[in-house]
């Protein structure tokens, strides 16, 4: 989660080329860069009632073909959801690193309902 809590997220290339460099493999990278934070969104906002997809789509942004996934069969997405739970329930540290993850999360930014701590401001901006 360092790499990914100091990264803007800008260049995702960049972001797998860093993970890379800590010995993820390029589809694992892809996979934590995706699953996530979104994982994390889901534990932050499923409590205000936001209800969330059970799938996931890929698309080859090259080819154009799309196929759809379950996120309930994908290791990273269900370790994630498990490590988000016990640091939302964490103490103040944990919780704000909870929150910077989810925050990096495009559900979160799209569902625009939730305000971060004054500590994670700090931390994202």
């Amino acid at each position: 989660m360092e790499v990914a809590s100091r990264s803007c997220f800008d260049d995702l290339d960049e972001l797998v080329q860093k993970l890379s460099a800590h010995g993820v493999e390029e589809e694992d990278a892809e996979c934590l860069i995706a699953f996530v934070p979104m994982a994390f969104a889901k534990i932050l906002l499923s409590p205000l009632g936001v209800k969330f997809q059970d799938t996931f789509l890929i698309r080859d942004l090259d080819g154009g073909k799309a196929s759809r996934g379950v996120l309930a069969n994908e290791a990273i997405y269900t370790a994630a959801l498990e490590l988000a739970s016990v640091m939302a329930s964490g103490d103040a540290n944990s919780r704000t690193r909870f929150e910077q993850m989810a925050a990096i999360s495009a559900d979160t930014r799209l569902r625009g309902n939730w305000q971060p701590t004054t500590a994670t401001r700090m931390a994202l901006f």
